[in-house]
């Protein structure tokens, strides 16, 4: 179990020893639907400072998702869990392992991690939350466990958006699919990567329209291949860019997937840095060109193809 203070650059930290409400879940992309309980979180957290208490807004989560299968690439890294937290006025996290938990009895959790270990007074979850050796424990458990211990439970309802609930599983399916504007509604913000700029072939530098390279780590949701209009941040500002998540096939790439991007009207080096890119709209499928020449042209109308998209009031 790490403590991240989260009023304090994210950095690691003693337990608060405090009385808390407490967030639980995996919370991975840190949608819409989890800022509902971070919102409860928080408010709880107000109301047992009002009633005289020094309390903290807790989250309990894990360092990484409890399952390998394919439906489980993460959407958002450690880090960005870290900074997400934050910004919806959560004091502290807890992460942790899997593995130090998974054979946990729901009374065992409740009991020494929730009510011992961080003074909980109220713990917060959603409607299908599991817990405890096998997912034997769920949100009505919970209610039950926290209750005899004299502590409160917010089960938090379903978030639905258009014709299905917001979930972590719903957004993965579409950014998969390039559907990348509409997995933007259900986040509450645009999907994005944070990542080094690797060195690539600088054969975009030798067409005139360079590009940054970065490459996924192993576990995350890569889009669907093709080009998007995105927004990059780097230390001059936000800027529009065209990006291509794919396999260069007009110039033989290594078969590796990677993100390919050129920032419209920007002049300098990004090499070795993290810079984050943000997918809006996936704008054409990806294809090999017979000529560099080719190649460059479309480019040109991708180019265009970006900034008429967000010319047209797209909020960045």
């Amino acid at each position: 179990m790490v403590f991240f203070d989260l009023k304090n650059n994210n950095t690691e930290c003693p337990p608060p020893l405090r009385p808390s409400a407490v967030a639980l879940g995996i919370f991975d992309g840190v949608h819409l639907g989890h800022r509902r309980l971070f919102d409860m979180t928080v408010c709880e957290r107000d109301r047992l400072i009002a009633s005289g208490q020094d309390a903290v807004a807790i989250v309990w989560s894990l360092f990484e998702q409890p399952s390998v299968k394919s439906d489980s690439l993460y959407l958002t890294s450690f880090e960005e869990k870290l900074e997400l937290f934050a910004k919806a006025g959560i004091d502290y996290a807890v992460l942790e392992h899997f593995d130090s938990i998974r054979n946990t009895s729901p009374e065992d959790f409740v009991s020494d991690t929730l009510i011992k270990r961080l003074n909980a007074k109220t713990a917060v979850c959603g409607f299908n939350f599991r817990f405890g050796k096998n997912g034997s424990g769920d949100a009505q458990t919970l209610f039950q466990l926290m209750d005899s211990h004299g502590a409160n439970t917010d089960i938090v309802p379903a978030v639905t958006i258009g014709d299905g609930v917001v979930s972590s599983s719903r957004i993965r399916q579409l950014i998969e699919s390039g559907n990348t504007d509409k997995a933007a509604e259900l986040l509450g913000r645009p999907f994005s990567i944070n990542y080094p700029v690797v060195q690539g072939k600088q054969l975009g530098r030798t067409l005139g329209i360079p590009t940054i390279n970065q490459n996924f780590p192993a576990g995350h949701i890569i889009p669907k291949t093709g080009i998007y209009a995105s927004i990059v941040e780097t230390d001059k500002g936000k800027f529009p860019a065209v990006t291509n998540i794919g396999y260069r096939p007009t110039f033989d790439g290594d078969g590796r997937i990677n993100s390919e991007t050129h920032i419209i009207d920007y002049d300098g080096s990004l090499y070795g840095r993290s810079v984050r890119v943000s997918f809006y709209k996936r704008l054409r499928d990806e294809i090999r060109f017979s000529s560099p020449h080719e190649l460059t042209e479309q480019i040109k109308q991708d180019k265009e193809a970006a900034l008429e998209y967000f010319s047209s009031g797209v909020k960045v």
